[in-house]
C-alpha cells in the first residue's frame, strides 16, 4: 500500500511539472513569430534602393481575413509606426519615410505577408538608425530590432606634403562624411607603424563631417623612400579607404618656392597676351575691310540655321520625357512620387516639367515666337542664304553698319550726329523703313532673303 502511495505521489508531482511547463510558456507559443529580420548593416547614401525585410511565421487561423494581423515598423524606439499595413489595405508610409518608399514593393505574393519589408528609395544620412519590425494579431504578436547606417564616404582623401623647415608637414584630409571617421597616418605599407602624436581635427557641417590630420616628421628620421599611408574609416559602416605619399629626400619643396613658382607663371601668361596683340589687331583689319565689324551675336544666328534657341530644345525634350514618364508603364520613373530634398540646389524632374501636348516640333515654334514674336520663323529650318551678297548676309544678322552701331563700336566720336539724313537716328530697325528707300521691309522679310529684303541691304551698301 505504501509502495502504491508513492508511485501516486510520484505521478501527482509530475503532472505538475508539466502544468507548471505548460502555463509558464508564452501566450501564443507556436504563433506569431518574426523568423528572420533582413537589414544590412550599412548602405551608401543616395544609392538606388535598399530592402529591408521581416520574415514571419503565423498559425493556420492566424492567416484568416479576421486574424487582426498587422505589420509596423518603428525607427529609433519612437513611440509612432513609420510603416504600418494591414492585410486588405494599402501600405502607410508615415514619420521620416513619408514620401521614401516604394509602397509597389511586394515581398511576396501571399495574401498575408506581401507587403511586409520596407523598400526605401534614395536613403540618405538621416535615415541610419535602429529598425524594429513589430507583428501582431489579436492573440500574439512579435518583434525584432536591427541597426543601419547610411553612411556618406564624402569626397576623395587628400594628401599633400610639404616642406617647413628641416621638417616635413604631411597633411590628410577628407570632407563630407558620415557617420564619424577616424584618421590615422602610417609610415608603413603595412600599417604597423602607426604614427603617434598626430593633430586630428573634426567638425560638423550640414549634418556631415569633415576631418584632417596633421604629422611634423623630421627629415633626418626618414629613409628614402618612406612611404606614408593615409588610413581613413568609418567604423560604424566598415568602411576604409587608404591614400599613400612616397617620400624621397630633397624632392620636397618649400612653401615659399611654390609662392615664388606661381610668381613666374603669372608673367609667363602676361608675356602670352603681349603676343597675342598683333593678332588681335589683324582681326579687326579683317573685319573692317569686310563691312562686319563686330561678331554676330548668337540670339541672331538661329533664326537663319532654323534651330530653336538651347534653352527652348531643352525645355520641350524635358517635357517630352515627362509625357512618357505620366504616361508608360515602361517608364523606369512610371508613377514616382518625388522625394524631398535637402538640398534646395536639387529639383526633382518630376517637380521641374509637366507632360507635353502636341508635338515637340510644335511646342518649340509657340515657346520661341513668345520669346522673340518679331524676329522668329514659323517653322524650323535653314533660311536662305544661297547666292545671297555677303552685305545681305551681315545686314540680316544684325551688325549692319548703322551709324548707332558705328558709334557704340567707336568708329567714330560718340559725340559725333547719329542721325540719318532723313533726319531720324539711324539704328538697325530703322534701315529698314527709311523714307529714302523705294520699299521698305521688314524682319521677316529679312529672314527669308526675299527681293525686299535684297533691295533695301543694296541701298544701304550704296
Amino acid at each position: 500500500m505504501r509502495h502504491t502511495d508513492g508511485m501516486t505521489e510520484i505521478w501527482i508531482a509530475k503532472f505538475i511539472a508539466i502544468h507548471l511547463l505548460l502555463t509558464s510558456a508564452p501566450y501564443g507559443a507556436g504563433g506569431v513569430q518574426i523568423t528572420d529580420l533582413r537589414v544590412p548593416p550599412a548602405v551608401r547614401n543616395g544609392s538606388s534602393g535598399t530592402l529591408l525585410d521581416c520574415e514571419y511565421s503565423l498559425r493556420p487561423e492566424e492567416l484568416d481575413a479576421d486574424s487582426g494581423l498587422v505589420v509596423k515598423w518603428f525607427f529609433n524606439n519612437e513611440p509612432a509606426p513609420v510603416y504600418q499595413w494591414i492585410p486588405g489595405q494599402k501600405p502607410q508610409e508615415l514619420g521620416v519615410l513619408q514620401g521614401r518608399l516604394n509602397l509597389e514593393y511586394r515581398a511576396s505574393e501571399h495574401r498575408a505577408t506581401m507587403h511586409r519589408a520596407l523598400y526605401i528609395v534614395n536613403p540618405t544620412t538621416e535615415l541610419s538608425g535602429d529598425y524594429k519590425c513589430f507583428v501582431s494579431t489579436f492573440k500574439d504578436e512579435d518583434f525584432m530590432t536591427k541597426k543601419m547606417v547610411v553612411f556618406a564616404p564624402g569626397k576623395d582623401l587628400e594628401v599633400h606634403a610639404s616642406q617647413i623647415g628641416d621638417a616635413l608637414n604631411i597633411t590628410c584630409r577628407a570632407q563630407g562624411l558620415f557617420p564619424e571617421p577616424k584618421l590615422a597616418i602610417y609610415k608603413d605599407s603595412n600599417l604597423k607603424d602607426k604614427l603617434k602624436e598626430v593633430s586630428v581635427h573634426t567638425t560638423i557641417r550640414n549634418g556631415v563631417f569633415d576631418i584632417t590630420a596633421t604629422k611634423l616628421l623630421d627629415q633626418d628620421d626618414l629613409s628614402s623612400p618612406t612611404i606614408l599611408d593615409c588610413d581613413l574609416r568609418i567604423p560604424e559602416a566598415n568602411y576604409v579607404v587608404r591614400k599613400s605619399y612616397v617620400y624621397y629626400k630633397g624632392k620636397q619643396k618649400s612653401d615659399g618656392k611654390k609662392k615664388k613658382k606661381k610668381k613666374k607663371k603669372k608673367k609667363k601668361d602676361g608675356e602670352k597676351r603681349k603676343k597675342k596683340k598683333p593678332e588681335l589687331a589683324i582681326t579687326e583689319t579683317v573685319r573692317i575691310f569686310s563691312e562686319c565689324l563686330k561678331p554676330t551675336p548668337v540670339d541672331k544666328l538661329y533664326p537663319i540655321i532654323g534651330i530653336a534657341p538651347l534653352t527652348i530644345r531643352r525645355a520641350v525634350a524635358a517635357d517630352a520625357e515627362r509625357r512618357k514618364q505620366t504616361n508608360d508603364s515602361r517608364h523606369p520613373l512610371h508613377d514616382h512620387q518625388p522625394v524631398v530634398s535637402r538640398l534646395k540646389s536639387r529639383k526633382s524632374f518630376i517637380t521641374r516639367t509637366k507632360p507635353l501636348e502636341g508635338t515637340s516640333e510644335s511646342n518649340r515654334i509657340t515657346r520661341w515666337k513668345s520669346m522673340l514674336p518679331s524676329n522668329n520663323p514659323s517653322k524650323e529650318e535653314l533660311a536662305p542664304v544661297n547666292d545671297l551678297p555677303y552685305h545681305v548676309i551681315v545686314f540680316r544678322v544684325g551688325v549692319s553698319l548703322c551709324k548707332t552701331n558705328m558709334q557704340k563700336w567707336g568708329i567714330f566720336s560718340a559725340d559725333g550726329v547719329a542721325s540719318c539724313e532723313c533726319g531720324v537716328t539711324q539704328d538697325p530697325n530703322h534701315l529698314l523703313i527709311c523714307p529714302l528707300l523705294e520699299q521698305p521691309c521688314t524682319t521677316q522679310d529679312l529672314i527669308e532673303a526675299n527681293n525686299k529684303a535684297i533691295g533695301v541691304a543694296t541701298f544701304w551698301k550704296c
